[in-house]
């Protein structure tokens, strides 16, 4: 189990995607823990980019993804830096909306697996309209992917 993206916190802060994970109930599942891979952003993030690759290597079978608000994806802001990035698959990214850092995959390894999306909510309906329609730059248009849509999201 690997990380789509990560904020820069430690893995214990109330912010971080593993700790909202595995109080979500993953730390229930009977995934034995060499099999889990949190993302660790909260040193130098350049550096701890670099020794996520290494671990992911090229063993994704498939992401679960879902789509913020804005269109963004994993930590696949619009208008950020890691949106250009075409051979890394894990970089960090200074998202100015938010005034921080976080790290992602890249749009090259989310193209080397199926990708799922889930999106839920109505507050969602009118982006996941836009990034369905053709054309649409947003970084969650840019994924090839499978979509699973609750039926407030998708009116």
């Amino acid at each position: 189990m690997f990380w789509g993206d990560e904020r820069a916190v430690p893995l214990t802060d109330p912010q971080s995607n593993y700790k909202m994970a595995m109080e979500a109930g993953l730390d229930t599942l009977f995934i034995p823990s060499i099999h889990i891979h949190p993302m660790k952003a909260d040193q130098n993030i350049a550096q701890q980019a670099d020794e996520y690759t290494q671990i992911v290597n090229h063993q994704l079978d498939y992401i679960m993804l879902g789509m913020g608000e804005d269109g963004h994806t994993a930590s696949l802001f619009p208008d950020t830096e890691a949106l250009k990035e075409t051979s890394r698959w894990v970089v960090p990214n200074w998202v100015p909306t938010l005034n921080t850092w976080r790290m992602t995959l890249t749009f090259p390894a989310l193209a080397s697996t199926l990708c799922i999306f889930t999106v839920t909510g109505k507050n969602k309906a009118a982006r996941l309209k836009e990034v369905l329609t053709p054309g649409c730059t947003l970084p969650a248009a840019r994924v090839k992917a499978e979509w699973i849509v609750d039926a407030d999201a998708g009116n």
